[in-house]
């Protein structure tokens, strides 16, 4: 039981992957006048307005065969543009609550259990064994999934505000613009 019990635990702590990585750095959050917000991809920019793709990181053909949303914002609709941040909650939560479970459900086992005198085959001691892991392994994953989310919430990271109400420089954003120099024919005929 304690080795099936901690051969999961092992899988699902490795599935759970390190490969989580922060955001596209092209992907950015636009705040508007209006207090709607826009989330994607700038493509271009104009001399009075910016030409934005949601969802950011489509390939050229999905935007050239006019499926997915292109638009095209003036500057004076825009209050805010920022990178996407980098949020590691849910990698903190898991990793935390997956090693709270190991480290619970080995010190529940290794609670020391008498067998009874009237325990002739050992059942109830099996019993008691199997719930003391069991305890262990609850209350260790809640702690552990708290002190997770603690460490996950501190490593998360805002997004670079390259836009704001006291910086109106938009040739700020040609770093996380796809076509900085030339937009392309099939986006010049989009207009705003």
């Amino acid at each position: 039981m304690r080795k099936t019990l901690m051969g999961f635990l092992m899988i699902a702590f490795f599935s759970v992957g390190f490969t989580v990585e922060g955001s596209d750095p092209t992907k950015v959050d636009i705040l508007l006048a209006d207090g709607a917000t826009f989330t994607g991809e700038i493509l271009a920019l104009r001399d009075s307005s910016i030409v934005v793709a949601a969802p950011a990181g489509l390939a050229e053909s999905a935007l050239m065969s006019g499926t997915h949303s292109i638009v095209v914002l003036p500057h004076r609709q825009i209050l805010s543009i920022q990178t996407a941040g980098s949020s590691y909650v849910l990698l903190g939560l898991a990793s935390g609550c997956v090693a709270g479970c190991l480290v619970g459900a080995a010190i529940g086992s290794g609670k020391e259990v008498e067998q009874k005198q009237n325990d002739t085959f050992g059942c109830e001691k099996n019993s008691e064994e199997v719930n003391n892991t069991s305890t262990g392994a609850v209350i260790g994953s809640l702690v552990g999934a708290l002190v997770g989310l603690g460490v996950g919430n501190a490593a998360s990271t805002k997004g670079q505000v390259l836009v704001s109400a006291a910086q109106r420089d938009f040739n700020a954003l040609k770093g996380v613009t796809r076509y900085p120099a030339t937009e392309p024919e099939y986006l010049k005929s989009i207009k705003p």
